[in-house]
């Protein structure tokens, strides 16, 4: 019996491309390393790199830190504790921190 089967969404690389050259995207969140890797499938490992550009990258934990440094580069911020409400304090933090610099 499987209890959990993690499988990624499909991801179209013209849409999401699309999103981040318009603006749209500001903080992309990763969960799990298996979302990391998800992410890396669907989009290819340039592309993917590409694509985050200039989005803050939050991290849910030191597990799923350290995926997304391998994939792509350090996450701008780790939730910490890794729940919900840590990752939604990490996001509020960096975007404050960006604000203030102008970014």
């Amino acid at each position: 019996m499987c209890v959990y089967e993690p499988r990624a969404a499909a991801l179209d690389p013209a849409l999401v491309r699309a999103d981040i050259e318009a603006g749209r995207v500001d903080v992309v969140t990763f969960t799990s390393p298996s979302a990391v890797r998800g992410w890396r499938r669907g989009l290819g490992p340039r592309e993917l790199l590409w694509a985050m550009g200039e989005a803050v990258i939050v991290a849910l934990g030191a597990t799923t830190a350290a995926a997304v440094a391998e994939a792509l580069r350090a996450p701008d911020a780790v939730a910490n504790p890794s729940t919900l409400d840590g990752l939604v304090v990490a996001i509020s933090v960096v975007m404050a921190r960006r604000s203030r610099v102008g970014r």
